[in-house]
């Protein structure tokens, strides 16, 4: 068993090539850096995956806003849906819940409001 005082064990700096902000964020990351900042990033990665997908639809939407922090963080999600497409189709929300920490490409949630815009068996 060797020990970190060892001197057999290799000294090597690991610096990843990813980040936490870059695996959740994905494609949004740059924007979320530029909204959230180093001051507010810890709202962003704690937010719930819901509410993150939300903020993603809005991203992917290219929505301009004077003061998008606040909007996206103060804003309720029907809101911000209906700011990103026009209006907010029922269970869209609800499947934006169920898809897990990760971002998603921006046609992703563009195909996916229209599923539930459209309605019917998958709404």
């Amino acid at each position: 068993m060797h020990s970190p005082d060892d001197q057999d064990s290799p000294k090597t700096s690991f610096k990843p090539d990813i980040t936490i902000l870059s695996l959740v964020s994905g494609t949004f990351e740059n924007d979320v850096a530029r909204i959230w900042g180093d001051a507010h990033l810890h709202e962003y990665l704690a937010a719930s995956n819901r509410r993150r997908h939300v903020w993603h639809c809005w991203l992917s939407r290219s929505v301009e806003h004077d003061d998008p922090y606040n909007l996206l963080t103060f804003s309720k999600a029907r809101e911000i849906i209906t700011l990103s497409f026009g209006n907010c189709p029922q269970g869209l929300i609800g499947a934006l819940s169920r898809l897990g920490p990760v971002a998603r490409d921006p046609a992703f949630y563009h195909q996916l409001f229209r599923c539930f815009e459209k309605g019917g068996s998958i709404a």
